[in-house]
């Protein structure tokens, strides 16, 4: 194999994080802090302009007290016709818009690669998944200062 060499280009070594995915570390007078990872909630849709506005409205309430820039969530519209992507942008999520149905696989990568966050969440249009579910809160980074409950086995 042969080795070709660009010049100026330098090989350096790629620079090690000792942080856990989700959490840098930042020096704050002498000492260390988390930062909150960025969440991105993504829904692909088809047709659920009637029950998209009620689960935005409770993930607005679970995101209540916390930054703005701290999560994000992403409505993937996969070719409705009953203005689904037009619920989710009134009710200020960010939309993706497929022209035609593409499938459920499809609008999750789509979400998947619009999102600008660190830690995904996938969740249903149709209100199947609830936004409050304490099996989902254990995983939700916290703001500084708030304390996790102990995470208890479910089965």
């Amino acid at each position: 194999m042969r080795r070709i060499s660009i010049p100026g280009a330098a090989r350096r070594a790629a620079p090690r994080s000792i942080s856990r995915p989700g959490e840098t570390m930042k020096p704050v007078e002498g000492r260390t802090q988390k930062r909150m990872a960025k969440v991105s909630v993504i829904i692909p849709a088809k047709n659920e302009a009637a029950a998209l506005p009620a689960v935005l409205e409770r993930l607005a309430a679970v995101f209540a007290g916390r930054p703005a820039d701290s999560h994000e969530v992403v409505v993937v519209d996969d070719g409705s016709t009953d203005g689904t992507a037009d619920a989710a942008a009134k009710a200020g999520a960010r939309v993706v818009r497929h022209p035609y149905s593409m499938g459920n696989g499809a609008a999750v990568k789509a979400g998947m690669r619009a999102a600008r966050g660190e830690v995904f969440v996938m969740m249903d249009a149709d209100g199947q998944h609830s936004p409050e579910d304490e099996r989902l809160a254990p995983r939700v980074p916290r703001p500084l200062g708030v304390r996790a409950e102990p995470e208890e086995a479910h089965g």
